[in-house]
């Protein structure tokens, strides 16, 4: 891992950047550090326990914080899945809720300024 400083019109954000292969990785270490603003909610259908895309809902969310649980907090609230349990998993920068006994998907990816 390498220490980067990414300079922003607010101020000054200190980022984690792992790089793996061809993938790119960023994490901010402090609480309520910002690099990105929105992320993407995608819900979607599945068929066979993959991604089916029959019919598809996107919305753009900008959390409070950028912390793992406030970016699923506010991708579970903006797709009206608040308080609905399910299994959850973090792959990389992307989130991927699955509910208990539904067909469906939400995952979420970080939109570029």
């Amino acid at each position: 891992m390498k220490l980067t400083t990414i300079t922003r019109e607010g101020g000054t954000v200190y980022a984690l950047i792992e790089t793996t292969g061809a993938s790119l990785s960023v994490t901010n270490p402090r609480k309520g550090a910002t690099a990105m603003t929105q992320v993407e909610v995608t819900v979607t259908d599945t068929y066979g326990g993959e991604l089916n895309y029959s019919w598809v809902r996107r919305y753009n969310v900008s959390p409070k914080q950028w912390t793992r649980r406030a970016i699923a907090h506010a991708a579970k609230a903006a797709a009206g899945m608040a308080g609905v349990r399910g299994r959850s998993s973090w792959d990389g920068e992307c989130y991927e809720f699955r509910p208990y006994r539904a067909c469906v998907a939400l995952y979420t990816l970080p939109l570029e300024d």
